[in-house]
């Protein structure tokens, strides 16, 4: 029982541990996400929701980028480099918010990306990417993306 208990104890410490101490953990897992990666300049979760015969996933990104005035296009470059793999670029346009890209998979499926043009915390950016085998259009692709902020947006203190 004791070896259990030390277990937990020091597994809750390394997640506690390694998240910035801006990001709510235990509002996150309460939510249904699981920490999916977690690297110096970038936090992952993961959320997969299963709907009749489809599943969705959702993967909310913490990225962290230090501001460069010398790389003055430095979180898009970041970005760029981020961006989704073995996926096809289909298009992309800007609202108020954030930065929505779509790609698509030979399957049929999408992938959106939402990315914030703005960030509560300095220097950390939230993206969402959005697996589905929905197409949207270009008004409900925004009212999805605001929603998917609003929740990333949500997780920090």
């Amino acid at each position: 029982m004791k070896k259990i208990l030390l277990v937990l104890f020091l597994a809750l410490g390394i997640i506690s541990f390694s998240a910035p101490n801006f990001i709510n953990i235990s509002k996150i897992e309460k939510n249904g996400y699981e920490i999916g990666g977690d690297k110096e300049n970038r936090l992952l979760i993961v959320k997969t929701l299963e709907k009749e015969n489809t599943m969705e996933n959702i993967y909310i990104s913490y990225d962290f980028i230090e501001e460069n005035p010398n790389v003055p296009d430095r979180k898009l470059q970041f970005l760029k480099e981020t961006s989704p793999e073995g996926l096809e670029f289909t298009n992309s346009f800007e609202t108020k918010r954030a930065i929505i890209e779509k790609y698509t998979e030979a399957n049929n499926t999408y992938v959106y990306a939402f990315i914030s043009k703005k960030n509560r915390v300095k220097n950390c950016y939230i993206s969402v990417y959005y697996a589905t085998d929905r197409e949207f259009s270009k008004n409900e692709l925004e009212e999805v993306c605001n929603k998917f902020l609003d929740e990333g947006e949500s997780f920090l203190k």
